[in-house]
């Protein structure tokens, strides 16, 4: 009876620290780059988000959260992350652009529970500088952009 007491214990340990962690981890972020800072009012920041570990069977989806006075709502969502047009699936990437600026918390999501989430804070937006253009060249270079 001891003897059969170990073996459910062996199995339980087996089970609780190396495969439920391994199962656990193993879909993540690996990296946010930035690819396209907002020059101009009204440009949006764009990020290549870079995950890891996905197994392209199931369908992820990319729940993206802003802080909105200490409270993070749902802004946006890229359901089905695998067929998404932005989504590179040779080297796993996400292009996504964030059309505000703020404080961000990116969440993946598998059957509708959060397997994994990373911080991350876009760049300060430029102002709206409300010129009025006078002359017969309406264009305004924007920190080095020409829209």
């Amino acid at each position: 009876m001891l003897f059969m007491k170990q073996i459910s214990f062996i199995r339980f340990f087996i089970v609780a620290v190396v495969i439920l962690p391994a199962l656990s981890f193993s879909q993540s972020f690996t990296t946010i780059t930035q690819i396209s800072p907002a020059l101009c009012f009204g440009d949006k920041e764009c990020v290549d988000i870079e995950f890891s570990g996905l197994d392209n069977s199931l369908s992820y989806d990319l729940v993206i959260k802003r802080d909105v006075g200490g409270i993070f709502i749902e802004e946006d969502q890229v359901l089905d992350i695998f067929n998404d047009a932005n989504f590179n699936v040779g080297n796993s990437l996400l292009n996504y652009c964030f059309s505000v600026e703020g404080d961000f918390i990116l969440c993946l999501v598998l059957d509708g529970d959060e397997i994994n989430n990373i911080a991350y804070e876009t760049d300060e937006y430029p102002t709206d500088l409300n010129i009025n253009i006078l002359t017969a060249n309406p264009s305004v270079i924007c920190t080095g952009d020409e829209n």
